[in-house]
């Protein structure tokens, strides 16, 4: 996923929450199916596409692409890591 997808993204599922939110403080009750269409309708409103079918990628595809992609995050988040003992030392060693 493009970097710029993201913050993009965030801020349409943001949009929408905010949107059910009202929904469910103005009392409204609605089925799966009823969400289902505000949901097509606020992406069209938004001038976004809607995918209409099950896509190219397989679940197990997918699912691989997820855990690569879950490893090199770990790693990554793995090299940042500081235990709250070494920050500890740090201090005690005057290395801060």
């Amino acid at each position: 996923m493009p970097k710029t997808t993201s913050p993009k993204l965030n801020l349409i599922v943001s949009m929408f929450l905010d949107f059910a939110e009202l929904q469910a403080t103005n009392g409204r009750l609605m089925k799966m199916q009823d969400w289902v269409n505000k949901l097509d309708s606020f992406l069209i409103v938004s001038e976004k596409e809607i995918l209409i079918n099950s896509g190219k990628v397989s679940h197990k595809k997918a699912i691989e692409k997820a855990k690569i992609e879950y490893q090199k995050f770990r790693q990554n988040e793995d090299k940042k890591y500081i235990s709250d003992f070494d920050k500890e030392m740090k201090k005690l060693l005057g290395k801060e």
